[in-house]
């Protein structure tokens, strides 16, 4: 019996722990999504948003956060792969320069994390149950875009 309670636990433990995000960094995650803007530039300027607006509520549900209203400039919206993780990718436009946001849920910083990096400016911001990273050319529009997104985006 005590065989059993302990192999369960060895398997049950190892199976937890397979489950477990990995460790974040945020130096690494902001490396990720510059190399991520960089590698499909077409993004920064397409106009694809979900075709309804129930999809459009699903995907930002999907990362655990509800849109109140629609995100003033938004050209785009869709799931990315961040790190092995999904994210929820947006492009906003603001002041005719796209500024991407991403969204990563179940990552923790202890309080906002400024970077410049590769030419582009942005932060990490912690929200409840993830990190929201707001990438741009400018601190300018990173603040503008924070605006504008959590004016529209409440996480629970």
């Amino acid at each position: 019996m005590a065989a059993s309670v302990m192999a369960f636990a060895i398997v049950f433990g190892g199976w937890q722990y397979s489950h477990q995000l990995p460790a974040f960094s945020p130096e690494a995650t902001v490396n990720h999504i510059i190399a991520h803007i960089q590698e499909d530039p077409s993004l920064m300027t397409a106009v694809k948003l979900p075709n309804s607006e129930q999809e459009l509520q699903q995907l930002f549900a999907s990362v655990g956060a509800q849109l109140s209203k629609p995100v003033e400039g938004m050209s785009y919206a869709g799931i990315c792969d961040v790190e092995g993780q999904k994210g929820l990718h947006i492009v906003m436009q603001e002041q005719g320069h796209p500024v991407t946001i991403i969204v990563m849920p179940g990552h923790k910083v202890a309080a906002i994390q400024a970077f410049n990096k590769s030419n582009y400016k942005g932060e990490l911001i912690p929200v409840h149950g993830g990190v929201v990273a707001i990438v741009a050319n400018t601190m300018q529009q990173v603040a503008m875009a924070q605006m504008r997104f959590f004016k529209a985006v409440k996480f629970a």
